[in-house]
């Protein structure tokens, strides 16, 4: 039957002046078109299948993820106002000045509406002294009656629990009523706060297809991208993904369910108190509405390309001969050892692409050969060498390093007020000063990060007290930068500030990437901790932070001061930071962190770092 196509097609096909009907023009046109037409119909039919099962896996996943990432924050939001609120009463309790500790703390915390004590017996509630934001109430009248309807539930609180209550339908903005016992252990002592939800709201209002909120052990809404929803206390306790979360023996989950006569895709994440749970959910008819449109989109392209096709290869594929006997005679000059290449592309079809190939190809091997010579000049010279003689293996092996990282500080702001050139050569003025402590002092700068710089100690050899260099190399970044920044302080020849992190300890060294592309660098934890070290200088006000485990290296060395235990991220021990002031027996050594803050320009304010 093809065969008699063919045919059919051969008898309506003029022949070209060479007296050939077949020609390639006509073959490859034909056989691209066929070829295009089924491999984009198939590649249409299962990339929306694949995309369809795709965008099912990433809804569950986004579900999943939006529902924990709106439960860490809610769960932070309210244990940070328990713990307060705990505080304030008794310090309430304690101070005789307490219009004082009031205007302070409304000031602060405009969202606080009310704080009262109240004593539980049974399920009765004896209300004790409170403290309420006048501003903040508004318009509410009687708000102790409103609350009193909430009394048996609130009596549970001194078991330990905490219970939350929607109370917008009283104050007709959103608010929620929390109470939870004095101590954390439980007892008779109980505290009740209203707050407005406002600023919490911010947290549901995600603006794309998943939706999410947060409902009680009763499935009432306490708060909802949608604000009527939030002052109606509307109950979804009869909602297919609610009902999953309040029979659910685990904390999380996600299923497919109908509602209303429509599919949706929805998730849950149990808070760890309250009673409290993060519902998300998407519509399944908008979920794959994408789908839909991607494929009748990919038709239309398809009918497009086979078109242009047909077009293209029938006028353009033509004088293959003479090209490709020219690049047959390329070919024998780069046998040679002659890169560089005359030749010059005659045609805009396949041929041209591969002439322009061999021409790029040639260029190649010739910067092969000029890279031998020049490769020094962009590696650090240790590494060159190794990897000239073949010491470099693929693979790591474990070794003691001390890792640094620092970090130009407010750099997006510095960069939104300079054009990318001016970017681009102040970065390279300061690098250029940078990178030379870091050579001084033996080390081997791993990567750039941006504005940030990653160097490492004791990763191809060892020059004495690893610890040592690093912290000398700090020091001279600091020496360096604050000459580097004189004259400076204007939007084109902005300040800089940077902060710096040192830590020692067991890395991998070596080799690591893929087949075509390989970085010699360390990892491990001792990396990490380095880089998470560098970034809390924002928190204290620091320039050069360094973990115990350098320190105890560098004790007898350098002046330090000790800054704080923190457990970073990652870690379970807490890790005590100290922060260099300088060489011990250097006449200019500051004698502490506030004349480190003072020589480097560092403005620090220690109420923000407590918040």
């Amino acid at each position: 039957m093809l065969k008699s196509i063919l045919q059919r097609i051969s008898q309506i096909v003029p022949e070209d002046e060479s007296g050939i009907r077949w020609t390639i023009r006509l073959k490859l046109s034909l056989v691209i078109s066929l070829l295009v037409g089924i491999s984009l119909t198939i590649i249409i039919f299962l990339a929306s299948f694949f995309f369809r099962s795709d965008n099912e896996t990433r809804i569950q996943e986004s579900n999943r993820q939006l529902a924990e990432n709106v439960a860490t924050s809610v769960s932070a939001e309210f244990r940070s106002r328990i713990q307060n609120m705990r505080l304030l009463s008794e310090t309430l309790a304690q101070t005789g000045n307490r219009a004082g500790v009031q205007r302070v703390l409304f000031e602060n915390d405009r969202n606080l509406v009310m704080l009262g004590q109240y004593t539980a017996a049974g399920e009765t509630l004896t209300p004790g002294p409170a403290i309420i934001n006048a501003q903040a109430l508004g318009n509410v009248k009687d708000l102790g009656a409103k609350l009193a309807r909430f009394y048996p539930a609130f009596a549970r609180a001194r078991t330990g629990t905490v219970v939350v209550r929607n109370l917008s339908p009283d104050t007709r903005y959103p608010a929620a009523v929390l109470a939870f016992p004095l101590k954390p252990q439980g007892g008779e002592q109980i505290l009740v706060a209203v707050l407005r939800l406002d600023d919490l709201l911010s947290v549901f209002q995600t603006g794309g297809i998943i939706k999410s909120s947060l409902v009680n052990e009763e499935g009432v809404v306490i708060a909802h991208e949608d604000r009527e929803t939030v002052l109606a206390a509307s109950s979804v306790a009869n909602v297919a993904i609610v009902k999953n979360m309040r029979a659910s023996t685990l904390n999380n989950g996600l299923t497919r369910y109908e509602q209303d006569g429509q599919e949706y895709w929805g998730a849950f994440r149990k808070l760890d108190f309250g009673g409290l749970g993060i519902v998300t959910y998407a519509l399944e008819s908008t979920v794959f509405e994408a789908v839909e449109r991607i494929e009748r989109w990919n038709f239309y392209l398809m009918t497009a390309v086979i078109c242009l096709a047909v077009i293209f290869v029938f006028f353009f594929a033509r004088g293959f001969s003479g090209p490709i006997l020219r690049l047959v005679g390329a070919a024998k000059s780069i046998e040679n050892g002659q890169y560089v290449l005359s030749l010059q592309p005659e045609t805009s079809d396949e041929v041209g692409l591969l002439t322009k190939s061999f021409v790029a190809m040639g260029r190649g091997l010739q910067e092969r050969e000029n890279l031998k010579v020049s490769f020094g000049r962009f590696v650090n010279k240790e590494l060159a060498e190794m990897a000239m003689s073949g010491e470099l293996k693929v693979g790591g092996s474990r070794k003691q390093c001390t890792i640094f990282f620092s970090d130009i500080r407010g750099f997006t702001t510095i960069s939104e007020k300079l054009e990318p050139e001016e970017v681009v050569e102040f970065l390279n003025q300061y690098m250029s000063e940078m990178v030379k402590c870091v050579q001084q002092t033996h080390g081997l700068v791993d990567k750039f990060i941006g504005d940030a710089i990653m160097a490492v100690w004791g990763m191809l050899r060892h020059h004495g007290n690893d610890a040592e260099n690093a912290v000398n190399s700090a020091l001279m970044m600091r020496k360096s930068l604050i000459k580097f920044n004189k004259g400076r302080g204007s939007a084109k020849r902005p300040i800089i500030r940077i902060g710096c992190g040192i830590n020692t300890g067991q890395v991998i060294a070596g080799q690591m990437g893929s087949s075509d592309k390989m970085d010699f660098t360390v990892i491990g934890d001792a990396v990490n901790t380095a880089s998470r070290v560098e970034h809390l200088n924002k928190t204290y006000g620091t320039d050069i932070l360094i973990t115990e485990n350098t320190y105890e290296l560098v004790e007898d060395l350098f002046e330090v001061e000790e800054i704080d235990k923190v457990t970073v991220r990652g870690k379970t021990r807490p890790v005590t930071l100290y922060t260099v002031l300088g060489k011990k027996g250097d006449k200019e050594c500051p004698a502490n962190v506030k004349e480190v803050r003072k020589l480097v320009g560092i403005e620090f304010n220690p109420s923000a770092k407590r918040g």
